[in-house]
Parts: C-alpha cells; sequence; structure tokens
C-alpha cells in the first residue's frame, strides 16, 4: 500500500533551490521514487540539475530501546548524506520508516512549478 505510506512535503526556498521532504512511514519496506516537477501552466516536466543535496535519517542511524516504560535511543547517529551531480531523473530508495531530505536546483524551465511528482 505504497500510496498510504509515502507522504512528501515541498518548498520553494528564498535562494531558488527547492527542499522536499519524503517520509517512508512503511515499517517493512523499502520504496523507490523518481522526483520530477510539474509546470501546470507550460505543461513542461523537469528535473533536478548540478549539485543536489540528499540526507537521509533511518533504522541505520536511530534506534529505541525497548523498555516500554522509559525508552531511551540506543543508537543515535547524524543522518547520512551524499551530494550528487550533474542533470539527474533522481531516482532514490527510501528505507523502511525514514525520512529523507532532497535540496537541489531544478531546471529553469520548471522554476515556477507548482506541483512536484514521485
Amino acid at each position: 500500500m505504497q500510496a498510504k505510506s509515502l507522504v512528501a512535503y515541498a518548498v520553494r526556498r528564498p535562494d531558488n533551490l527547492w527542499a522536499l521532504m519524503v517520509l517512508n512511514k512503511d515499517p517493512g519496506n523499502v520504496h523507490t521514487i523518481q522526483m520530477r516537477f510539474h509546470n501546470d501552466a507550460s505543461g513542461s516536466v523537469s528535473e533536478f540539475e548540478g549539485a543536489v543535496d540528499l540526507y537521509q535519517y533511518s533504522r541505520k542511524q536511530y534506534e529505541l530501546s525497548a523498555d516500554k516504560q522509559e525508552p531511551y535511543p540506543i543508537k543515535d547517529q547524524p543522518p547520512e548524506h551524499w551530494t550528487l551531480l550533474g542533470p539527474t531523473a533522481l531516482i532514490v530508495q527510501l528505507p523502511a520508516y525514514s525520512i529523507t531530505v532532497i535540496r537541489g536546483r531544478v531546471r529553469s524551465r520548471a522554476t515556477e512549478a507548482n506541483q512536484f511528482e514521485i
């Protein structure tokens, strides 16, 4: 049931970079997405270009103790970070129970994009 387990939020920042946060709320499955931006006015579809920062936070970085009364983190590491280069139809694997943030510039023809697709 992928549609209910993935949630995405997008914002165009004042520096004209796009930032997307994608949550995989599925406790047991990895999901793969492809990011694209769609401009309703022109009908154009664009992708990221240049350097794209990708941050990912999942069970690989954080784990909570089994103590139900007073849980505490037994693993608490910073998120993973990758920098991807070049124009790309960005395809990202989302680990189970993860938060992924993608930040980058979108090709100029979609700078006025009013929606994105995953």
